[in-house]
């Protein structure tokens, strides 16, 4: 028992939105009429009790109480995937998308047993108002993320089983306090960039509508 004890513990840590951070969740919002009829308590630390009378089924929470959660017009929670644990919890990880666009970081666990949600934590990107047309091409693109590593030679250029970078359409939060309000958010391109002189990989995000580089890492 004290093994699961410290689990939850770390898992609620690890899953908590910063303290110092000016954004709330619309969950923490007392006047979420929505969450209160769903939930027994709202922790601070990011964290929903549900109410197990109310026999919420994993599957459909995001469908049923997408108000609730602060899901808007826009927004759909895909589900990734669902882990089962020791003591027979099921976990279902879902992932945000804004118009189909992928939303970086913005994902829910729900934690169910026998088929009813039990608690659920996360973040979600609310309010989101963000033109998902690129005003740059990929191409233009990958040209900003070779800048950004500034290698003399790339792996694909020396190696054919390399192949050309993708670039990942999505949405981040381009703050450094990983601050979900919603004028943190931006459409990128993410390029998996691998350069062999000298080599080092990198994860370059690059804004898709003026190519500024977001992030390299």
């Amino acid at each position: 028992y004290l093994y699961i004890i410290i689990s939850i513990f770390l898992i609620k840590a690890g899953n908590s939105y910063s303290q110092d951070s000016l954004w709330i969740p619309y969950t923490n919002n007392p006047e979420n009429t929505e969450i209160q009829e769903i939930a027994d308590n709202v922790h601070d630390y990011g964290w929903v009790d549900l109410k197990a009378e109310k026999q919420i089924n994993p599957l459909t929470i995001f469908n049923e109480y997408n108000i609730a959660f602060g899901l808007g017009e826009y927004d759909e929670m895909n589900l990734m995937r669902s882990d089962t644990d020791r003591i027979g919890y099921i976990h279902y990880r879902y992932r945000q998308y804004y118009k189909a666009i992928k939303v970086e970081g913005a994902e829910y666990i729900v934690h169910a047993r026998e088929g009813i949600s039990i608690t659920a934590n996360g973040k979600i990107a609310e309010n989101l108002t963000i033109d998902i047309a690129p005003s740059i091409t990929e191409s233009e693109a990958l040209d900003f993320a070779k800048n950004a590593v500034n290698a003399s030679q790339y792996m694909w250029e020396a190696d054919s089983t390399y192949s050309l970078p993708k670039g990942e359409l999505m949405i981040i939060c381009n703050s450094y306090k990983n601050d979900f309000k919603a004028e943190n958010f931006c459409l990128v391109y993410k390029f998996s960039i691998i350069s062999k002189e000298p080599f080092d990989a990198n994860y370059v995000y690059i804004n898709a509508h003026d190519g500024t580089i977001l992030s390299k890492d």
